[in-house]
């Protein structure tokens, strides 16, 4: 995702955590 690209792994593991609950 962009937030990979922007954050690293800050939005996407965020993003993540959202998705899964």
């Amino acid at each position: 995702s962009l937030g990979t690209l922007a954050g690293g792994m800050t939005c996407e593991w965020l993003q993540q955590f959202s998705w899964q609950t």
